[in-house]
């Protein structure tokens, strides 16, 4: 999005120059078909995965929109759901790696012929993120969920990542791809109080890694968070009060990758 509206030459929020102009709409534009078995949406809508009110690790609902496609399968006490989803190649200059395996594998080339700088070849990247999440409920008040994601840069994902029982893991590729996985626990011990817990994972340095001389930090977070709330009145539109706290945890290269 352009956010030139927000620098000081700028003296109101009525756009008087194009570029204080935010193009990047509508937020929100989709088509959806399902039943209660099953649903399909492709368009562009706020995803979030998650009971936290502060934000998801995987999917947190801060990001103003989103274009994807969602798959999803509903059961009594089993969930899936899928998504392919298209990211911005936007980064910042000092976000641009100039040497490693993050280069871009790929030469493009501009409208005479020549290789684009580092910075303009990386801005051209393609990049999507496949995501698929299953979640088993096996009482009423307990529920688990496993997420797995790959984000692909450098080329167009192909049908293997739709494979929704495929471990993502398998295709790694160190120079076009970056992995994560997350569990999720919420439990409801009691009318209007929820306990949950998210752990993310990006990176675990294993025992033969270090061995071997790899240097890389892990890279994990968690979250837990305790909210209460009750109705205030008898009726189905009465107030709520609302009680809760969460607390957070990141290690300083989760959703870093090595500057994936």
């Amino acid at each position: 999005p352009n956010y030139d509206y927000l620098s000081p030459g700028s003296r109101s929020n009525i756009p008087m120059n194009i570029d204080h102009a935010d193009s990047n709409f509508p937020k929100r534009a989709y088509m959806a078909s399902g039943t209660e078995r099953w649903s399909i949406q492709l368009g562009r809508d706020k995803l979030s995965w998650g009971t936290s009110q502060t934000g998801s690790l995987t999917l947190s609902g801060k990001a103003p929109y989103h274009d994807f496609i969602r798959i999803a399968g509903f059961f009594r006490s089993f969930s899936y759901s899928g998504i392919f989803m298209r990211q911005e190649p936007f980064a910042r200059q000092n976000e641009i790696p100039s040497e490693g395996p993050y280069v871009p594998p790929v030469i493009l080339r501009d409208d005479d012929g020549d290789p684009l700088s580092p910075e303009d070849h990386y801005r051209h990247w393609q990049k999507a993120l496949v995501i698929h999440r299953f979640t088993m409920r096996p009482i009423d008040s307990l529920r688990f969920s496993l997420m797995e994601s790959v984000g692909i840069a450098g080329y167009t994902p192909d049908l293997r990542f739709f494979n929704p029982f495929m471990v993502n893991h398998n295709y790694y590729d160190f120079t076009t791809m970056t992995f994560a996985t997350s569990a999720e626990i919420t439990l409801t011990p009691m009318a209007g109080l929820e306990i949950s817990g998210q752990w993310y994972m990006n990176d675990f340095m294993l025992p033969q890694e270090e061995a071997a001389g790899a240097t890389e930090p892990n890279a994990m977070a968690w979250l837990g968070g305790v909210h209460w709330q009750r109705p205030l009145g008898q009726q189905a539109d009465s107030a709520l009060l609302k009680l809760g706290g969460e607390i957070y945890y990141g290690d300083p290269y989760v959703y870093i990758r090595e500057s994936v």
